[in-house]
């Protein structure tokens, strides 16, 4: 509290403080019910007061400090993997996902830095990975473990809008341990030059 009072423009602190979200949690805080922990921060409702309560407690020391794109991307991915319910398309893309992107991500982290680059490009290869295994399941009537690049199911002109970010995406099939890939080349773009 001390760091909204000696603020340098206390008029917009007493402007903010008069939201209610605001009220709400600084209350939280206040009292007891909330613990000053991002843990706690995150288990919250979403929104800009909650990220402004967030800084004010790691620029006061509260709070220590950490990459924030990697914990939006950790949400972000948990809320993506809910809603895929058949093992066939969930246990690949989980394995892509968190041990290929997020181990990655992880690895190069540190607290006090970002990550938004790298969790931008994780999340549309993640993005990408899903819609060709729907496609591949719906469309084309396979799973990963019955796909193979042989016998023609897989064609990136059919997923045109997505192939840049699919050519990095390689899945290991879990139950006969054989290897299906996507590192289909796309297509030249119009004005490049082939070798």
């Amino acid at each position: 509290m001390e760091a909204l009072v000696t603020a340098d423009r206390p008029e917009s602190i007493i402007t903010w403080m008069r939201h209610l979200g605001v009220i709400d949690v600084l209350t939280q805080l206040g009292n007891g019910t909330l613990a000053p922990t991002h843990k706690a921060l995150d288990a919250l409702r979403p929104g800009r007061h909650i990220e402004h309560i967030r800084a004010i407690l790691v620029d006061t020391g509260q709070l220590p400090p950490r990459d924030d794109a990697l914990a939006r991307f950790e949400r972000w991915l948990d809320d993506k993997l809910a809603p895929i319910t058949d093992a066939t398309m969930r246990r690949p893309i989980e394995l892509f996902a968190r041990w290929h992107h997020l181990r990655s991500i992880r690895k190069r982290s540190s607290a006090g830095t970002t990550s938004q680059d790298a969790t931008h490009n994780a999340k549309q290869e993640i993005t990408a990975a899903i819609t060709f295994l729907t496609w591949l399941k719906d469309d084309a009537n396979h799973t990963l473990a019955t796909c193979t690049q042989r016998s023609g199911t897989v064609s990136t002109t059919q997923l045109s809008r997505s192939r840049r970010e699919l050519r990095p995406c390689s899945f290991r099939s879990s139950r006969n341990r054989s290897h299906a890939s996507a590192h289909s080349r796309p297509p030249p773009s119009k004005g490049s030059r082939t070798a």
